[in-house]
C-alpha cells in the first residue's frame, strides 16, 4: 500500500489536474499490481514488493508525461518525441538520484566516523542504528534531487548525446558480432531445437542489445556512418526477429517436453518482446524506404509501452511465472508425464501461496504419495 501511495504521488506530480481520470485509473492498477505482489513480498521481502510497483511507475511516467501535454497550445512536438524526451530526463533523474544518495551517506559515513574517534558514537548510532533516521534522510535527498533535476533540461540533453555517441559507436561493433554469430551457426549447421532451449534467454538479450543500442544512438543528431557501416548494421537489426523467433521455438519445444519454469516463462517473454521490437524496426525501415517515414522515436516508443505491459502482465495474474510454471507442472504430474521429483518439489516449493497449495494437493495424488521425494520432513506442506 506504502508503495502505491508513493507512485500515487509521482502520477499526481505528473499529470495535470483536469487527468484526474486516468490518474485514478493507474492508481488502481497499482493497487492491483500491489495486492497480488503480496505473495512474492513474502518469499523475497517488502523491497521486492516496493520494486516492482515503482518499475511499472517508472516505465510509464514517459508516456504519461507526453500523454499530459498534448493540450498544450501551440500543439508540441510528436508524442513519441515527447515521451522520449522525458524517458531521457528520467534516466538523468535516477542516475543523479543514485549518486546523490551514495555522495550523502558516505558523507554521513564520515561524520559518523569522525566523532567516532573522540569516542562519540551517538552519531553512528542515530545514522545507521535507528530504524526513523534513514527512511527520512533517504527521502529529503530522493526529494531534492528530484526537485534540483526537475528544470535541469541541458543536463539531461548532454546525457542523452553523450550516450548516443557511445551506442553510435557501439551498435556497429554488436552487429558485427550478431551477424558473425548468425553466420557461424549456419556454418556449423544449425542444432536441434530443444539444444538452444539453455540460450533462448541470451538470444533474446543479444536481439534486444542490438535494437536498444540502435534507439539510442538515434536519439541524437550525429555524423552519418559509412555506407558499409550502415549496411553491416541494418542486417544485425533485420536478423533480431529471426533469433527471437528462434528462442521462442526452442522454449516451446523445452515447454512441450519439461512444462513450464519461470525461468521459461521470463526467456518467453523477453523472446515476444524482442521479436515484436524486432518487426517494428522492419516496419519502420520499410516505411522509411517507401519515402514515408514515421517519427524516429515511434518505434521506440511503442517498444517502451510494450514493454510496461508486458511487465505489468508478469507482476498480475495474466503472466505471473509462478503461477504458470506451477500450474504446468502440476497438469503434468496429474496426467501422468513426469514424477514428483527433487527438481519439481524444489520449484514448487519456491513458487509461495500457490506452490504451498500444490504441495498439498500431491498428497492427494497416487503418484505423489507413492514417491520417495514428496516426504513432509523435507518439503513442509507436502
Amino acid at each position: 500500500m506504502f508503495a502505491a501511495l508513493c507512485a500515487l504521488a509521482l502520477l499526481l506530480g505528473v499529470l495535470k489536474r483536469h487527468d484526474w481520470r486516468i490518474t485514478l485509473g493507474a492508481f488502481a492498477l497499482l493497487l492491483g499490481v500491489a495486492a497480488w505482489q503480496q505473495n512474492a513480498a513474502l518469499r523475497h521481502g517488502q523491497d521486492w514488493l516496493v520494486t516492482s510497483t515503482m518499475l511499472v511507475v517508472l516505465l510509464a511516467l514517459p508516456l504519461l508525461q507526453a500523454w499530459a501535454q498534448r493540450r498544450e497550445a501551440p500543439p508540441p512536438e510528436p508524442l513519441a518525441e515527447r515521451a522520449l524526451g522525458h524517458a531521457w530526463h528520467l534516466l538523468f533523474t535516477l542516475l543523479m538520484t543514485l549518486l546523490l544518495l551514495m555522495a550523502c551517506w558516505l558523507l554521513l559515513a564520515l561524520w559518523a566516523k569522525m566523532f567516532s574517534l573522540l569516542h562519540i558514537r551517538w552519531f553512528e548510532r542515530l545514522f545507521f542504528s535507528t530504524t526513523v533516521f534513514p527512511p527520512v534522510a533517504c527521502g529529503l535527498i530522493i526529494g531534492s534531487s528530484v526537485a534540483l533535476c526537475q528544470n535541469a533540461t541541458q543536463a539531461s540533453g548532454w546525457l542523452r548525446n553523450l550516450l548516443g555517441q557511445f551506442a553510435w559507436l557501439l551498435a556497429p561493433l554488436q552487429g558485427l558480432a550478431l551477424l558473425a554469430f548468425a553466420l557461424a551457426a549456419l556454418g556449423l549447421g544449425l542444432r536441434p531445437l530443444p539444444d538452444w532451449a539453455p540460450g533462448a534467454l541470451p538470444l533474446s538479450a543479444l536481439a534486444l542489445t542490438m535494437l536498444l543500442l540502435d534507439a539510442m544512438a538515434h536519439s541524437r543528431e550525429h555524423t552519418p556512418l559509412p555506407r558499409p557501416v550502415r549496411v553491416v548494421t541494418a542486417a544485425a537489426l533485420a536478423i533480431t526477429p529471426l533469433l527471437a523467433l528462434l528462442a521462442e521455438l526452442a522454449i516451446a519445444t523445452r515447454v512441450s517436453q519439461y512444462g513450464w519454469t519461470p525461468t521459461r516463462v521470463l526467456a518467453a517473454v523477453a523472446a515476444a518482446f524482442a521479436l515484436c521490437w524486432g518487426l517494428g524496426w522492419l516496419a519502420a525501415h520499410i516505411r522509411r524506404r517507401q519515402g514515408r517515414p514515421w517519427s524516429p522515436a515511434t518505434p521506440s516508443m511503442a517498444a517502451l509501452g510494450l514493454g510496461w505491459l508486458l511487465v505489468v502482465a508478469l507482476l498480475s495474474p495474466l503472466l505471473d511465472p509462478q503461477r504458470i510454471a506451477v500450474n504446468s507442472q502440476m497438469a503434468r504430474l496429474e496426467n501422468g508425464g513426469a514424477r514428483a521429483d527433487d527438481s519439481v518439489l524444489w520449484l514448487l516449493y519456491k513458487a509461495g501461496a500457490p506452490g504451498k497449495a500444490a504441495l498439498a494437493k500431491l498428497r492427494e495424488i497416487p503418484s505423489g504419495s507413492r514417491t520417495p521425494f514428496c516426504r513432509p520432513q523435507r518439503w513442509p506442506g507436502c
